[in-house]
């Protein structure tokens, strides 16, 4: 019988239903069930318990019972990097980083006793995103165990699953998807992040009863003290508050007329440089990207990299509006050639044929360039970052030549972009905020790829 280890971070919190249908499949295929979790708040929250499917671990039950002179011995033989992203959201979140070091550290501990009392065949989560997804994928790279981390795609009705910590690499599928299984509209997900830190412009779309559901859900459930969050319910308290402060500030900003609404068209010489700011507390940024965590530092280099010949435009993410203060698109705006375009108002998927350039930490605004043959320059790790057309940029002092080496962009369409991507597609839905996703046509398609494996087809 193979075990499967489901890695379920607090940051997961709202796939616990998918991965608790996922776990249900699974086992009345014959599959053995581990769950590895932060705490037993998410479960209660979202009204599952893993524990019908499998075997738990709480992360939380295994602190109080090891102590802090304990942990005090263990040495970190390793970097840090792994608990950049906790620290990065607490800080966002709460103002301030709640942890101490060695708490991270105990985490590895944890999982090494996961892996020592179970023979774990596979590990199951998402990309890691936080340290105690990192911390598991690390143990199981370190045992020769496979993991697979479910992505949502950036072409609708299709999901992908990767194998590493940046996902450069996937499963490619024995059985490609076809052009026509996929549509090409944008999917849900990245029109609005809904219920998590999403756009503020767009109100929730969840009917009256489903919030008022999860609002009498947060004030039943009792809090947990989380290394992930801090405290479960302080979090949940303090995004929303977020939310209410972001509106604000973009109002602001807007009034101000930080923003225009469309590129020059004043001379048909001008070089267009696109530089797409990313959603700041997402695992795209501050796990594939981590050395490139400054944006106004990114937007300097590029800015005084080029001459008059360019214009450089400086979009924010739709779902990140307000996140970044008026000062910072002022201080940004002041910079040589550099313009800042509408976050909302300028719909960058239908214009995207308007630059020449595009640089990117990973962005999927990449993806879509290459598709027009426009050539992007990456800073970070992602999926296309082996792809035709693709520079990595290693070290900014070489950003001038690169950019100046490009010049303008024949744009056209390369249809072969999409046709390699859907190599390591499978048809089914991946994200909680589509109605589709729990029924059970979707759940036997998520697991589709963890059976081909283990029937030695896909890789």
């Amino acid at each position: 019988m193979k075990t499967i280890l489901i890695c379920f971070p607090e940051m997961l919190g709202y796939c616990a239903n998918i991965f608790y249908e996922i776990g249900c499949f699974l086992k009345k295929k014959g599959y053995d069930l581990v769950y590895a979790c932060s705490s037993p708040y998410m479960e209660r929250y979202r009204k599952v318990s893993f524990k019908e499917v499998g075997q738990v671990f709480y992360l939380s039950e295994f602190l109080q019972k090891y102590s802090r002179e304990e942990s005090r011995l263990i040495k970190n033989e390793e970097d840090y990097w792994f608990a950049y992203p906790s620290f990065v959201k607490m800080k966002y979140i709460l103002g301030r980083h709640m942890n101490q070091w060695q708490d991270y550290i105990v985490q590895r501990v944890f999982f090494q006793r996961i892996f020592d009392s179970k023979r774990i065949d596979m590990v199951v989560s998402e990309p890691p995103s936080t340290a105690f997804g990192i911390l598991c994928f690390q143990e199981a790279q370190k045992r020769g165990v496979p993991f697979f981390g479910y992505i949502c795609s950036p072409v609708g009705r299709v999901f992908n699953v990767c194998t590493d910590l940046f996902c450069t690499r996937m499963i490619r599928n024995p059985f490609p998807v076809a052009r026509e299984d996929i549509v090409t509209e944008q999917p849900i997900y990245m029109s609005t992040v809904y219920h998590r830190l999403g756009s503020v412009l767009i109100p929730i779309p969840f009917p009256l009863d489903q919030i008022l559901s999860r609002l009498f859900a947060f004030l039943r459930i009792p809090n947990e003290k989380s290394i992930e969050t801090g405290h479960m319910k302080l979090w949940q308290f303090y995004s929303v508050m977020r939310l209410l402060q972001r509106k604000m500030i973009f109002t602001i900003t807007d009034a101000l007329q930080c923003f225009q609404n469309d590129v020059d068209d004043d001379y048909e010489e001008t070089i267009n440089i696109l530089y797409p700011l990313q959603f700041p507390v997402e695992n795209t940024s501050y796990v594939h990207a981590r050395e490139y965590s400054n944006d106004e530092e990114i937007i300097r280099n590029i800015s005084f990299s080029i001459s008059d010949r360019y214009r450089l435009y400086v979009k924010e993410h739709p779902s990140a509006v307000g996140m970044r203060d008026v000062k910072f698109f002022r201080r940004v705006r002041s910079f040589p050639n550099v313009r800042i375009l509408h976050p909302t108002k300028f719909h960058l998927r239908k214009s995207i044929q308007k630059f020449d350039i595009v640089v990117t930490k990973t962005g999927t605004v990449g993806f879509e360039a290459l598709q027009k043959n426009i050539p992007v320059i990456l800073l970070g790790r992602t999926y296309y970052e082996n792809y035709p057309g693709v520079y990595r940029l290693c070290c900014f002092r070489d950003l001038g030549r690169l950019i100046s080496g490009l010049g303008k962009a024949n744009v056209s369409e390369n249809k072969q972009v999409l046709e390699d991507y859907l190599q390591y597609c499978f048809v089914g839905i991946y994200n909680e905020v589509s109605s589709l996703s729990l029924e059970a046509e979707n759940i036997r398609n998520l697991v589709k790829p963890i059976e081909l494996y283990f029937e030695g087809l896909c890789s």
